[in-house]
């Protein structure tokens, strides 16, 4: 009994860090990272590029580099011949993890910024990704079956670009990138954090005082699955 009574205490205690830090996000103060308090100062700066970086490699994620990433977590790097390679950025990919199968595009299909380009299945769920330009598709990359982690898929697919200068201007690069999966991370922990007491009775861990972020969307129920993929993947 002891055991379960510390373990309520400390998850009253995470609940209740992340409630406050979510208020606190909410009203405009910078939290720096999931557990992680505020400085004391109420006049203290607000987070760097470098920091909000080193926050994001702490937890194996960063996007990618010299590439415009689109909102749905998926990326477009322009390559001399004008044609885009497009992926999936390393935060989607931890968090899904395992997958049974990908549905890839068709090479000479034709493909529009925002809408559907591919999906993965894990079990009965299915996640979609929507393209981050317009254009046909040019090469697909061949997908090992069955896929056992996304990690190592670097890249889907190219694309050959029909609309690009419009496209990047609802892209992100560089450190534009770097501050919006810095927020990604937080909207992602208060999405988990509202089902943490039944996490903790699957057996989740706990990584550096947060959730950790490998498969975590596999312990989730039907309405977090789909609130993820309005919220995080756009579809």
């Amino acid at each position: 009994m002891v055991p379960i009574a510390i373990a309520g205490i400390i998850l009253a205690f995470l609940v209740i860090d992340v409630i406050i830090q979510t208020v606190q996000h909410r009203r405009g103060r910078r939290v720096h990272g999931f557990f992680i308090p505020d400085p004391a100062d109420e006049v203290s700066p607000p987070v760097d590029y470098g920091r909000m970086l080193d926050c994001l490699k702490r937890f194996g994620i960063a996007p990618p580099h010299n590439a415009f990433v689109h909102s749905g977590h998926i990326w477009a790097a322009v390559e001399q011949s004008g044609e885009a390679v497009v992926g999936l950025d390393s935060f989607v990919k931890r968090v899904i993890g395992k997958v049974d199968a990908v549905e890839l595009p068709r090479v000479g299909q034709a493909v529009h910024q925002g809408e559907r380009l591919m999906a993965v299945h894990r079990g009965n769920r299915i996640a979609e990704f929507v393209a981050p330009v317009d254009g046909v598709i040019t090469e697909v990359k061949e997908v090992p079956a069955p896929v056992s982690d996304l990690g190592g898929t670097d890249w889907i697919c190219r694309i050959k670009p029909s609309n690009l200068s419009a496209n990047l201007k609802v892209l992100r690069i560089a450190e534009d990138a770097v501050k919006w999966m810095y927020e990604e991370l937080f909207r992602l922990h208060e999405l988990v954090a509202a089902q943490i007491p039944r996490l903790q009775t699957v057996g989740v861990t706990m990584q550096d005082g947060a959730l950790a972020l490998d498969n975590v969307l596999q312990t989730l129920d039907e309405d977090a699955w789909n609130q993820f993929q309005r919220q995080f993947l756009k579809s």
